[in-house]
């Protein structure tokens, strides 16, 4: 599961931030308006060009809404460690222009407002889980841990419930194994006993499956 570690199922952190999963489009330069990438002219919609994604991300020009909590990076090439992330609450796909429109939250940054010393360079960045501390996405506590594992079964024809089961595991890749009707998930926070520590949550979950 992208995120978490195929060894331990524990979440992902360089230190007490959360690691970036490769983006889905980009970094490429942010542009003028009218050329992608762009923010188009309400301010708060980011225009990407779609063309270089992988065949295997076409699911997402398929059905946009499966982009909602994902993220556009807005980054200093100059300096990456100058960097925002927007949250995409809606998005819409051009099949003609193959281009997406990702909306960002209304509620968070100005993108016009970001400054960088160099370049400005925009990525489209997926988050199959989000950690949220303190209301701040992707600060994760230095003395925490969380830990994801599946487990998946198929029907019982007697009853309708489930059955035999894979057994728990901690890399969702061992759940391609067969064809499962129900699937299942447990999350382990480990935390601090101190009342007063910071203590991360999950914003989302989100597991991508076929019928």
């Amino acid at each position: 599961f992208e995120g978490t570690s195929i060894v331990d199922g524990k979440v992902v952190h360089n230190g007490s931030t959360v690691q970036q999963l490769p983006p889905i489009i980009g970094p490429d330069q942010l542009l003028s308006l009218g050329n992608p990438p762009y923010i188009d002219s309400d301010g708060y919609t980011f225009v990407l060009d779609a063309s270089a994604m992988a065949a295997v991300d076409d699911m997402y020009k398929e059905n946009t809404q499966l982009l909602r909590g994902f993220s556009v990076k807005l980054e200093d090439q100059a300096d990456p460690l100058t960097y925002q992330f927007y949250v995409i609450t809606s998005a819409s796909y051009d099949a003609v222009l193959d281009r997406l429109s990702c909306s960002v939250d209304l509620s968070g940054p100005v993108p016009s407002n970001f400054v960088g010393s160099g370049a400005i360079m925009v990525s489209l960045v997926p988050h199959f889980l989000r950690v949220i501390t303190n209301g701040v996405h992707d600060s994760f506590p230095t003395d925490s841990e969380i830990q994801v594992r599946f487990d998946v079964a198929k029907v019982d024809p007697n009853t309708g419930l489930p059955g035999t089961t894979l057994g728990w595991t901690f890399d969702a890749n061992d759940l391609n194994g067969d064809q499962w009707d129900f699937i299942r998930m447990e999350i382990e926070f480990e935390i601090e006993l101190d009342v007063t520590a910071a203590r991360p949550g999950l914003d989302h979950l989100r597991m991508s499956y076929e019928f």
